[in-house]
């Protein structure tokens, strides 16, 4: 069985499959545009985003957006398909120590290193700065446009490559 089918029908065939794959999700640029209203999700890029979720039936939702300090968990999960809303695990922990680019990228660390150390990650984020340079787990999105058919493809090719590493 191949690495895409494995992360879309549950095979736990591969070592790295006995954590569930992670996805680490801002919402500000990839479930909203930048010109959309503030606080209000893209019905369409939520539609897009649930679609790809119930294809990739073993991927688990990590909320990395800044929405996670503002709402309680059980609202975010609200804004989603009650399919998918709980499928949002959690969210990574907010960055305590001194202000640097990549804080988003040690916020995920931290939640990976508590919850899932092993498993496969992948974040989708329109601000590379907050990662490292090159961080190969990351998948940038426009924010003018958010989240789109060929970001997706790119999040499974990016889950794939981890699998068969």
């Amino acid at each position: 069985m191949n690495a895409s089918r494995r992360i879309r029908s549950g095979d736990a065939g591969a070592a790295r499959l006995s954590c569930p794959p992670c996805l680490f999700v801002d919402f500000d640029g990839v479930l909203r545009r930048m010109s959309d209203p503030k606080d209000v999700l893209n019905s369409v890029l939520i539609g897009r985003f649930e679609d790809f979720l119930r294809r990739m039936t073993r991927v688990t939702v990590v909320l990395s957006t800044t929405w996670r300090l503002g709402y309680s968990m059980k609202q975010l999960r609200a804004m989603f398909s009650a399919d998918i809303g709980p499928r949002i695990v959690g969210g990574t922990p907010e960055h305590d120590g001194p202000p640097k680019d990549d804080y988003r990228h040690a916020e995920v660390m931290a939640w990976l290193k508590a919850n899932a150390p092993e498993a496969p990650w992948v974040a989708l984020d329109d601000q590379p700065n907050l990662y490292p340079s090159g961080c190969r787990n990351l998948v940038v999105v426009n924010g003018a446009t958010g989240i789109d058919d060929v970001t997706l493809l790119r999040v499974e090719t990016v889950f794939i490559e981890q699998l068969t590493r």
